[in-house]
Protein backbone atom coordinates (compact mmCIF):
# COMPACT_ATOMS: atom_id res chain seq x y z
CA UNK A 1 0.00 0.00 0.00
CA UNK A 2 1.19 3.77 -1.19
CA UNK A 3 1.85 5.75 2.05
CA UNK A 4 1.52 10.01 1.23
CA UNK A 5 1.52 12.72 4.09
CA UNK A 6 -1.54 14.62 3.78
CA UNK A 7 1.08 17.45 2.34
CA UNK A 8 2.14 15.09 -0.60
CA UNK A 9 -1.78 14.23 -1.27
CA UNK A 10 -2.55 17.92 -1.24
CA UNK A 11 0.05 18.40 -4.26
CA UNK A 12 -1.01 15.18 -6.17
CA UNK A 13 -4.98 16.09 -5.94
CA UNK A 14 -4.08 19.59 -7.13
CA UNK A 15 -1.93 18.63 -9.64
CA UNK A 16 -4.86 15.79 -11.34
CA UNK A 17 -7.68 18.81 -10.71
CA UNK A 18 -5.63 21.54 -12.67
CA UNK A 19 -4.87 18.27 -15.39
CA UNK A 20 -8.61 17.60 -15.63
CA UNK A 21 -9.61 21.37 -15.67
CA UNK A 22 -7.07 22.52 -18.02
CA UNK A 23 -8.15 19.22 -20.55
CA UNK A 24 -12.22 19.49 -19.72
CA UNK A 25 -11.94 15.79 -18.85
CA UNK A 26 -12.76 13.65 -16.18
CA UNK A 27 -10.56 11.28 -13.79
CA UNK A 28 -11.86 8.00 -12.26
CA UNK A 29 -10.34 6.35 -8.85
CA UNK A 30 -11.06 3.29 -7.95
CA UNK A 31 -9.75 1.99 -4.70
CA UNK A 32 -9.74 -2.24 -6.04
CA UNK A 33 -9.34 -3.47 -2.68
CA UNK A 34 -12.65 -1.95 -1.59
CA UNK A 35 -14.26 -1.09 -5.56
CA UNK A 36 -14.90 1.88 -4.26
CA UNK A 37 -14.80 4.91 -7.19
CA UNK A 38 -14.40 8.54 -7.13
CA UNK A 39 -15.07 10.67 -10.09
CA UNK A 40 -13.15 13.74 -10.51
CA UNK A 41 -14.93 16.16 -13.23
CA UNK A 42 -14.01 19.25 -14.87
CA UNK A 43 -17.30 21.14 -14.24
CA UNK A 44 -17.06 24.08 -16.27
CA UNK A 45 -17.17 21.66 -18.97
CA UNK A 46 -20.26 19.37 -17.63
CA UNK A 47 -22.32 22.11 -16.21
CA UNK A 48 -25.27 21.77 -17.83
CA UNK A 49 -25.51 17.74 -16.79
CA UNK A 50 -24.11 18.05 -13.67
CA UNK A 51 -27.05 20.49 -12.72
CA UNK A 52 -29.37 18.13 -14.78
CA UNK A 53 -28.37 15.56 -12.35
CA UNK A 54 -27.81 17.02 -9.21
CA UNK A 55 -31.33 19.35 -9.39
CA UNK A 56 -29.84 22.22 -8.16
CA UNK A 57 -27.57 25.00 -9.69
CA UNK A 58 -23.92 25.14 -9.47
CA UNK A 59 -22.21 28.42 -8.68
CA UNK A 60 -18.90 27.57 -10.89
Amino acid sequence: MQELTVTEAKTQLNRLVREVDRNSSSLLIRNTRTGDVVVLLAAHHWQAELQNLLGETLKL
